[in-house]
């Protein structure tokens, strides 16, 4: 049996987390400056401590060698290829992070075997399991996958001692004849039961020192197969026998160890391989994991034991059973390769059509609530007309330039979902000519053989059905945008031919005006108008019979007589103008104005001013959290030279980013909330709610939707959490959109964890943390529901703005060690509870003296927080102590327990903190006493007292310490009375913290710390 697996290594998980931290400077880190977690997992493997008899062996391995190098792991050789292995490794890692393609390719020229005695794994025997000697190798080796260099690992669980010089030491090939062990075929289900449980102690070896890598594809975990060797009594002369119906053999192996119906199940994808190897293989589901397994069952073909004369010859016979076994092996290692670089392919392509995917879903609940907007102000146009109508299209036209952004990223999203659906191809294409180099196969036509297995079924096969599926939706999303924006341009068309109507009718009455007041110039130009000298004017008839003039006359005549009032007229008619002409220009002003005065002061970030800025609009947050300014921002991070001092720098710059993004994230969201009104029965009051809504829905969807495409490619905690819970706040548009259009998040699930891995945190660590607040937030939904309810009316709840609250309390940073994680966790727990982690009133009944070292004080005096927690853990060792549980040494700052198991435990106190600042003096002896309080809570909340030590009895008062000046000092702000300043205390220092519990040989800390309570 041979279990494959891949691992991530905690130091250059570490590296990867903080480019600019120098490789020297991982000393303080778990792990080290030597890849100690490397170094640790070979100790654990090759031991022999209280194993009589057992050995183990280690051995460098070079591709195309005859033999590997065995040393015994007790000796000053092996000892000495320990450290030389492990520096490789450090190196290699090294140089691969360095994005140096020729190493990332020589990485896989690292490769060691570690070799297991029987009597090694004799310890790992279940009672039941049948009493054989079994043999082990471990085969580790490195490769460049999901964008970092990661650990290999092949576990060979052997029934009989190997024959080839790669797989067993030389020295025991000399002394051990070869003998073949044969399974009866009723105890080959005990047989796989024990092989298995072996294996998965030695890989939990592996995972006491290495980080699992999880292929995550959409919902579905992957992990790497499983092989089965097996090799029947009686071997076919031609591999393809094993598939025949009167061949029983073939169809038992497979029955058991692929648990099918027969090896001709339509479930097994099956081929004859290198011409000599039948190759079952089944990719069968075990709880939440997808896993291939394979079973290999070799033939006669090509290992000929007769000699030219058809005697068996012996050494013939052991030197073809050596090549099948080294040939079984290659076929072991290629077939491993491909699905290891399957599964990184696969996972890569899955993770980013998961991002693009809910970027569509964010888009679909836009384009629906835009669309009942929309279907809504549509039922006001047919019947409005002159204001009421203006403030109705101005809100649709608020509505169709949002749309309007939308469409060109919809556009770009579609590029990128076609683009990695055709990543799946191309990706098909490489494992397909990675196989047809490393091996051949041979398969029926009706038959889809191990290539097609690996490159078109399976994964690769739902993988590529959601990739057509996503692309699919990207362009329904689309086409849906384009349709919506279409019937509203409609709209407009259609008032812009009506208003065009009234406008042509109008111009036909003015241009007959204009062509009267023609008529009548010219009439002027061409007769003489004026009156005749001598004539005598009659008031009924004009004296020459000529009417023109006479009406001329008697005009003239009556703004003679009413001159004033004709000059008032004149006036009136100038103002008249005027007025219009201000208002045309007023109106000309105002035209481009779509929305109100709250939302454009929101839009531009102004408060109260027409003309200052504050710089914390809509649009300033969509310009600094942008794709291209992050990416400015992270390549000034870059070009950083990296040197540890840089290191801080650079985190304190990413903190004070998100910090500042965050809140304005916040404040936009929460200032955007009270727009969402209810609709009105007043035709103007319901169109001024709707363009409210509108606003809301603006302001909200240009927040979901304009953020960075990839934002876990930036070190943002706080921004990404924002992201991550906005959608189900009863705040959000996204309220209102129908279920199954609905996005469960704004940040998918893998986003969110390779984002908190950035942090530190581990993916089962990120889910615990976003559970947590996930708790957090449908308890604060509800009170604050709740509370609206009793108080009869809504109030601002500010949902966006509390979280962040939350998040500063638990002080998620950009960068975060085991023991950050370990707090956040244990806070966040608490908080999602309702409870705080307060630590019991009991006073305590232990008093642990400690002597204050020049180290422990900062230049004023202050003790720094390394002192404060060794002071903590002394006072926690104590009551351990008094709690009946083993604790050793307690002089020392480092206090270990020694679990029932032999496993040793180290009690760590997370973030103490003073109840008022402390002023020591070295060579002052304190008294430190502890109490713990145990819930249901992972971790203890602690309590811990400090107060002066007594002085000696015998000692007189001239030439004793005057120990009482030992604690003193003032109230931090926020815990002053109301007396003010404090001053100085006699009272003893309270100090909480939380208490955990740390492995000293793995560094990390142990999920169920109750049970090394119990002595």
């Amino acid at each position: 049996m041979v279990r494959t697996s891949a691992w991530r290594i905690p130091e250059v998980e570490l590296l990867r987390r903080d480019p600019n931290c120098s490789p020297d400077s991982l000393t303080t880190e778990p792990g080290g400056v030597d890849f100690a977690a490397h170094r640790r997992l070979l100790d654990a493997l090759l031991r022999t401590d209280g194993v009589p008899d057992g050995a183990a062996w280690l051995g460098r391995v070079h591709d195309g060698d005859d033999a590997v190098d065995y040393q015994r792991a007790d000796s000053e050789a092996g000892r000495s290829l320990m450290t030389e292995l492990v520096d490789e490794v450090r190196q290699g890692c090294l140089a691969a992070l360095d994005k140096n393609r020729t190493a990332r390719d020589q990485l896989a020229e690292l490769r060691h075997q570690v070799f297991l005695e029987p009597r090694r794994l004799q310890s790992l025997r279940d009672p039941a399991d049948p009493d054989r000697p079994l043999y082990a190798v471990v085969d580790i080796s490195f490769s460049y996958l999901v964008e970092r260099p990661l650990c290999r690992a092949s576990i060979s669980v052997w029934t009989s001692l190997p024959r080839s010089r790669r797989h067993a030491p030389e020295e025991l090939l000399a002394v051990n004849a070869a003998q073949d062990v044969q399974i009866p075929a009723e105890q080959l289900p005990a047989y796989r039961g024990y092989l298995l449980r072996v294996g998965e102690s030695l890989q939990r070896l592996l995972a006491a020192q290495l980080l699992p890598v999880q292929f995550r594809i959409f919902d579905w975990q992957y992990d790497l197969p499983t092989f089965w060797v097996a090799v029947p009594a009686s071997l076919r002369s031609d591999a393809y026998r094993y598939l025949e119906q009167s061949d029983r053999v073939g169809d038992r192996l497979a029955r058991e160890l692929l648990l099918t119906g027969t090896a001709r199940d339509s479930v097994v994808s099956r081929a004859v391989i290198n011409g000599d190897f039948m190759v079952l293989r089944r990719f069968r589901r075990e709880d939440e994991t997808y896993t291939p397994h394979y079973l290999i069952l070799p033939s006669r073909n090509g290992y000929p034991a007769r000699d030219a004369e058809g005697q068996r010859d012996s050494d013939r016979q052991a030197a073809a059973i050596r090549r099948q076994e080294e040939n079984a092996a290659g076929i072991v290692i290629a077939l491993s390769e491909l699905e290891a670089k399957s599964g990184s392919e696969l996972y890569t392509v899955g993770r980013d059509l998961e991002i693009w995917k809910n970027h569509l879903q964010v888009y679909t609940a836009m384009a629906e609530r835009g669309a009942f907007l929309w279907d809504a102000l549509s039922t006001h146009l047919p019947m409005r007309r002159g204001r009421t109508l203006n403030e109705a299209h101005r809100a649709v036209q608020l509505l169709h330039q949002i749309l309007l952004q939308g469409v060109a990223d919809l556009g770009h999203l579609r590029a990128l979902t076609r683009a990695s659906s055709a990543d799946i191809d191309a990706a098909a294409e490489r494992l397909q000519d990675d196989f047809d180099a490393k091996l051949t196969e041979l398969h029926g036509r009706s038959v889809r053989g191990l290539r097609g297995a690996i490159t078109e079924t399976g994964l690769f096969a739902r993988v590529r059905q959601h990739g057509a599926e996503i692309v699919e939706q990207s362009s329904w999303v689309k086409s849906r945008y384009d349709d919506l924006v279409a019937a509203i341009t409609s709209a407009f068309d259609e008032r812009r031919v009506r208003e065009a109507d009234v406008i042509q009718k109008g111009g036909v009455v003015i241009s007959l005006a204009v062509g009267l007041v023609s008529l009548v110039t010219v009439l002027d130009a061409t007769t003489d108008m004026k009156t005749p000298q001598g004539a005598t004017p009659t008031p009924s008839a004009p004296a020459d019979a000529n009417w023109l003039r006479w009406l001329h006359d008697q005009a003239l005549g009556l703004l003679a007589r009413h001159a004033n009032e004709a000059a008032l007229f004149s006036l009136a008619c100038g103002f008249a103008v005027l007025g219009v002409a201000l208002y045309v220009w007023v109106r000309f002003r105002s035209s481009g104005r779509l929305s109100s005065r709250q939302f454009r002061q929101l839009y531009d970030g102004s408060r109260r001013r027409l003309v200052m800025r504050d710089g914390h609009g809509v649009w300033h947050f969509l310009r600094d959290a942008s794709t291209d300014s992050l990416e400015d921002f992270l390549g000034s991070v870059r070009r950083q030279p990296a040197k540890p001092e840089d290191a801080p720098k650079n985190r304190q710059r990413w903190a004070e980013l998100d910090n500042a993004l965050a809140g304005r994230f916040a404040d936009l969201w929460d200032r955007a909330a009270p727009m969402k009104v209810r609709r009105q029965d007043r035709v103007r009051s319901d169109i001024k709610a709707l363009a409210r809504r509108i606003e809301h829905w603006g302001i909200h969807g240009l927040l979901l939707t304009e953020r960075p495409r990839q934002l876990h490619e930036y070190v943002l905690p706080r921004l990404i959490c924002l992201y991550r819970f906005c959608i189900p706040w009863p705040d959000s548009f996204i309220e209102k959109v129908g279920r199954q259009n609905r996005p469960k998040s704004l940040v998918p699930d893998s986003e969110f964890v390779r984002a908190m891995q950035w942090l530190g945190f581990q993916r089962d660590q990120a889910l615990e943390f976003d559970g947590h607040l996930h708790t957090w937030q449908k308890r604060q939904i509800s009170e604050t529901q709740d509370a609206a309810e009793s108080a009869g009316k809504a109030a601002p709840a500010q949902y966006a703005r509390r979280l962040l609250d939350l998040l500063n309390e638990l002080e998620l940073s950009a960068y975060c060690t085991a023991e950050n994680v370990e707090r956040l966790l244990v806070r966040s727990e608490a908080a999602a509870a309702g409870k705080g982690t307060a630590p019991p009133e009991a006073p305590p009944r232990v008093w642990t003296q400690v002597v204050v070292q020049p180290g422990d004080l900062h230049p004023n005096g202050e003790p720094t927080d390394q002192a404060l927690e060794r002071y903590c853990v002394l006072a926690f060792a104590e009551w351990l102590q008094a709690e009946g549980v083993r604790v050793e040494p307690l002089a020392s700052g480092r206090v270990t327990i020694t679990g029932k198991d032999g496993a040793t435990v180290e009690p760590v106190v997370l973030g103490p903190r003073a109840s008022r600042l402390l002023r020591l003096t070295a060579g002052d002896t304190i008294e430190v006493s502890c109490a713990v309080h145990q819930n249901e809570l992972r971790g203890f909340p602690t309590r811990h007292l400090l107060r002066p030590a007594p002085a000696p009895l015998n000692q007189t008062n001239g030439d004793a310490h005057d120990s009482t000046t030992a604690l003193h000092g003032s109230a931090p702000d926020e815990m002053k009375g109301e007396g003010g300043e404090g001053g100085e205390s006699d009272e003893p220092v309270t100090v909480d913290g939380i208490a955990l519990l740390r492995d000293t040989a793995t560094g990390r800390f142990t999920r169920e710390p109750a049970l090394w309570l119990r002595p």
